[in-house]
């Protein structure tokens, strides 16, 4: 997780997803930045890593990200994304190749770099304060569907 800020008005925090191929916003800040009307059709069906399918609302280009002391414009699929409400924004592998991004695992340090400068984020200390208090956001219901089965094989049997 890393702190960020969407044009001068929302400071948030993002998570860093090299898994994600794209970079997603929830619909809900779109709204709450006034930005609906810029959120342009898109025909892309998503699948995301839970193997569910979303269709997103549409597609932001060129939104203005600060991390630090850089700004980038970015692109990002808007997506109705179901729980908590301060969702936070996902930048995926498009953002932190283009922003040189470095991510050290042993000292827990993400780095930005622009050129000569560089910026260093303690991700370990970003993680003792998250924004969002501790959920399950989904649990596996595989016992109790393999015992369903079962019961319905011997049903069929008897």
């Amino acid at each position: 997780m890393i702190p960020c800020a969407l044009g001068d008005t929302c400071t948030r925090t993002s998570l860093c997803d090299l898994g994600a191929s794209i970079n997603q916003i929830p619909v809900s800040l779109i709204k709450k930045l006034c930005l609906i009307e810029e959120v342009k059709p898109t025909r892309i069906c998503l699948q995301l890593a839970d193997r569910s399918i979303k269709i997103p609302s549409g597609l932001i280009e060129d939104m203005i990200v600060k991390v630090g002391p850089f700004a980038f414009p970015t692109n990002f699929m808007v997506l109705d994304m179901e729980g908590h409400k301060s969702s936070s924004l996902i930048l995926g592998r498009p953002s932190l190749v283009t922003r040189g991004t470095l991510i050290d695992v042993e000292k827990g340090e993400v780095t930005l770099r622009v050129n000569e400068e560089k910026f260093v984020l303690n991700a370990v200390k970003a993680m003792q304060h998250p924004d969002i208090p501790k959920e399950c956001m989904s649990i596996d219901l595989i016992d109790s569907l393999v015992e369903e089965v079962n019961m319905a094989k011997a049903s069929r049997k008897s």
